[in-house]
């Protein structure tokens, strides 16, 4: 078998009825003579795991489509995102639209998002320990609950100041409605190159939510003088344990999420009716 003519499909099993309806998309497809396989998230096989697939399709959440970027991002192989979770920002197709939103795929009529992604490299004493690709946020916290922890910010090079807060966000932009936007960041088109840096119930009321051009590079170092061990999640999904003086650098990845585009879901329509945003007073 042919990987790169392959459709990958992969549900979440813990979402009712997404085991479901993955097998009758595997039938649909299986009537048009398109080679297709079927797996759990919480299983994919050795021999489908950082592959290039024509495409590969979700049931589940946004966090089954985090993991799935994560993993296929680097082949470029789209995600066709089929929402059966809560929220549903980044997943694009509704249940009741994926037969034909998948007709239109295989007729190549079909647009691409193109969501920016991170890249997060954690150094210590000099030498690279941990690196990782996020599509959503890496997040700075304490390890044990929401403590204070002391972090010093560089743009670039340039000595941003210190720090002190619950934690630190960097989100993409695909990123600001999720954590980024619990803490008092806005929300940004999910299409465009930018990068934000949030803190999470700052010690400081000057502290604020920053935008950056995607070409800068964020360095956070974390401060000797801390009272707690710090940890480094994400896409709420990647864990890694910090230690005093290490230094984790964000800029942006080599790699993209490409998510098949609905004809539907657009992204206001989306704030207003999963964030109950209005923009103003409702004199309805």
């Amino acid at each position: 078998m042919n990987n790169d003519e392959l459709i990958l499909i992969i549900f979440n099993p813990e979402k009712k009825d997404a085991e479901k309806m993955s097998s009758e998309i595997h039938d649909f497809l299986d009537s048009k003579n398109i080679e297709n396989k079927i797996c759990s998230s919480k299983n994919i096989p050795e021999a489908y795991f950082n592959k290039g697939h024509r495409l590969v399709i979700t049931l589940g959440g946004d966090g089954t489509v985090l993991y799935c970027s994560r993993i296929f991002s680097p082949f470029k192989t789209p995600i066709f995102a089929i929402n059966f979770g809560e929220i549903g920002f980044i997943t694009e197709i509704e249940r009741k639209d994926w037969q034909k939103s998948l007709t239109s795929f295989l007729d190549n009529d079909y647009q691409v998002k193109n969501h920016l992604m991170l890249r997060v490299s954690v150094y210590r004493k000099g030498e690279k320990v941990y690196q990782v690709c996020c599509l959503n946020d890496s997040v700075i916290t304490a390890g044990g609950g929401a403590k204070i922890v002391r972090l010093d910010v560089y743009i670039d090079d340039l000595y941003l100041g210190e720090y002190r807060a619950d934690g630190i966000i960097v989100s993409s932009p695909t990123g600001s409605t999720a954590y980024s936007a619990a803490a008092g960041g806005p929300l940004l088109f999910p299409e465009m190159d930018a990068v934000m840096l949030t803190p999470i119930c700052p010690y400081s009321l000057s502290n604020r939510a920053i935008i950056l051009p995607v070409d800068k590079r964020i360095r956070i170092s974390v401060e000797k003088e801390q009272r707690v061990d710090l940890i480094l999640t994400s896409d709420g999904q990647e864990i890694f344990k910090l230690q005093k003086g290490d230094n984790i650098l964000i800029d942006k990845s080599q790699y993209r999420a490409l998510i098949i585009k609905s004809h539907q879901n657009l992204f206001f329509n989306k704030v207003k009716s999963k964030l109950n945003w209005s923009g103003g007073p409702n004199n309805a």
